[in-house]
Formats: structure tokens, sequence, C-alpha cells
């Protein structure tokens, strides 16, 4: 089965191996095609759904002959970590990582909608990270949730409190505390201007603090005052699940 797969993928001589080598051109050339029909500004919503399912059988297609490549290959590590496996992988794995504008407005707005970031901790900041380690919050209640109107301030700060406190509340009763300005409740508050938040961290500089951040209380004690960290104030304890020997991570 190895054989002959690897036959239809790289023998030029057989006229099955042939026809599939014009079909993956021809979904090269509409890959190229969908791209830039997507650059258009007055495509309509029709057309944009449709673009949507080309792309989709076009990155399936794409995905397929990789796998099928790997699975042919007698040293799979060996076509994987070659010049033309890294450049397979590096041809679809930026559709997996790229997310469209759209796409992502479209999800912010579900209801009870979670935001966070998939963002590694940083342990030394001398060492770049994605900017999202430190502008999520703020470019979503600053431009997804001020500027562009996608839902109120409320709804964006439950995105990024409430709602996740209540989810992880069923892991750790530690969380049914946290993300509520209540009586009783951990005072674990941040202190901001809605009219002036923003994201400023980048790629250059992932870092960068967010501006309209104005005090920061971490388990009340303030760790941040008109925008000025206190380093040597410590406050923040990791939250440890129900069991006694198991920790929340």
């Amino acid at each position: 089965m190895q054989e002959k797969l690897q036959a239809l993928l790289d023998d030029y001589d057989l006229p099955q191996a042939r026809r599939l080598n014009l079909v993956l051109q021809a979904v090269i050339v509409a890959s190229l095609l969908v791209i830039s029909l997507e650059t258009l500004p007055d495509l309509s919503p029709r057309a944009r759904v449709v673009l949507y399912w080309a792309e989709v059988v076009i990155v399936g297609v794409f995905t397929a002959e990789y796998l099928a490549r790997i699975y042919a290959a007698p040293k799979k590590l060996g076509f994987i970590f070659s010049f033309w496996g890294l450049v397979d992988l590096l041809a679809i794995l930026p559709i997996y990582l790229h997310v469209k504008e759209e796409w992502l407005e479209q999800a912010l707005k579900w209801p009870r909608m979670m935001a966070s970031t998939d963002v590694t901790p940083a342990f030394a900041t001398d060492r770049l990270s994605n900017p999202n380690i430190a502008g999520t919050f703020s470019r979503l209640i600053g431009h997804y949730s001020r500027d562009q109107g996608l839902f109120d301030l409320s709804d964006a700060l439950a995105s990024v409190s409430l709602f996740q406190a209540q989810w992880l509340g069923s892991f750790s009763p530690a969380f049914n505390k946290k993300g509520r300005l209540q009586v009783g409740m951990d005072a674990d508050i941040i202190i901001f201007d809605a009219t002036r938040i923003q994201e400023l961290a980048d790629y250059g500089k992932p870092y960068q603090a967010s501006a309209g951040i104005e005090h920061v209380i971490v388990a009340g004690q303030m760790i941040m005052a008109s925008g000025k960290v206190n380093s040597n104030i410590l406050p923040g304890e990791r939250l440890k699940s129900g069991g006694a020997d198991s920790n929340l991570r």
C-alpha cells in the first residue's frame, strides 16, 4: 500500500500520477485565486461564503497530500525533516495558525464567550513572546467592545472574569469567590479608564503595558497604583482544586 501510494505521488511515468499532479497544480492555482479574490473590498456575503468553503476544500487537499506523503515515506521522520517535507509543512502550517479577523469577531459575539490567550507564561522579559501575553484583555475591552461595538462593556468584563470563574468553579470552589465585585469575594480588582484602555504590546515589545490601566489590587493589596507597579508585593497564590494534594493548573 505504501509503495503504491508513493508511486502515485512521485512516479510521473504513471498516468495516474500525472493526473494527480495536474489536480494538485490546479488546487495551488485555485488557492492563489481565492486569496486574491478575498482582498476585494466589495464582495457580497454569498461570494464570501463560497470563498470560505473553497478555502476549506483547498486546505483539506493540501493537508491530505502532506499526510499521504508521510504515510508513504519509508522513513517518516526523514521525510518530515527533509527539505521538501519542511516546505510542505510550511505551506500548510500558516493556514492553521492564521485566524481571520471576521472569524474572531463572529466568535466573540457568541453568548457567554470566554476570552483568553493560548500564550505560554513568560519567565523572563528578555526573551520575546507573543504580544497576546500583555495585550489580550485590553484589546478585547478597548478595540472590540468600545471601538467596534461588538458587545457592551459589562459583557466584555464578564468574558474575562465572571464567565471564567463560573466555569472553573466546577473544578475548584476557590473560583466561586473570583470574578465578582461583591462583599465576601476575593478582592482581585483592576481599575481602568474605559475611554483610554488599549493594548500597546506588539511583536517587538510583547511585554509593553496597556494604556488606561490605573490601579491593580490582588488579594486586597495594591500592587499597582497610578500606573506604577510595586514589585515588592506578591500576594498572588496558586489555586488548588478540590483534591487535597492536587493543584489546578
